[in-house]
């Protein structure tokens, strides 16, 4: 399962990229990627990401998380820097 969501944020304004994921069999690992480098990870079913965006931040930003049954939830955020 995986959802999406668009992001515009002004360019070195500080924003905080959040993945939140419900159940699972514990324990959970939760990262967040962008073109497929991760750049923040965790064990547990929350994560946030504090970024002061330049342009070419934007692009699209995975969350995944796995849990202990190997079941795989994604979500895609695409961050917009406007004014390039």
């Amino acid at each position: 399962m995986s959802s999406s969501r668009k992001i515009f944020s002004p360019l070195n304004m500080a924003i905080k990229l959040r993945c939140v994921f419900h159940g699972g069999e514990p324990p959970v690992q939760v990262s967040i990627s962008k073109h497929g480098e991760v750049i923040a990870r965790a064990q547990s079913r929350m994560l946030s990401f504090v970024l002061r965006p330049r342009y070419q931040d934007s692009g699209s930003y995975v969350c995944q998380a796995t849990d202990a049954s190997g079941e795989t939830v994604r979500h895609v955020m695409h961050l917009e820097v406007p004014g390039k």
